[in-house]
């Protein structure tokens, strides 16, 4: 069970960092409070810092479900 939860979550944050990379956009379009839209830059260092923290949680996120998921089934199987 073990080495299960380590591949999903190495998988996981890989797969999560890729795909956050490819689709994030790095000068979001935010409403302002008068109603208009405007375009913020976001630094290269803090946008791959914000990647990271968002890969961090669905790994702690699949990693839960994956050690839920083995626990069930060994309910199960018992």
């Amino acid at each position: 069970m073990e080495r299960k939860l380590v591949k999903s979550a190495i998988y996981t944050f890989i797969a999560s960092f890729c795909l956050f990379l490819a689709f994030l956009d790095q000068n979001p379009t935010v409403q302002t409070a008068d109603g208009m839209f405007t375009s913020i830059h976001i630094e290269l260092g803090d946008f791959f810092l914000m990647i990271v923290k968002y890969s961090i949680r669905i790994t702690f996120a699949v990693v839960l479900i994956v050690f839920l998921i083995e626990i069930i089934k060994k309910r199960k199987n018992a």
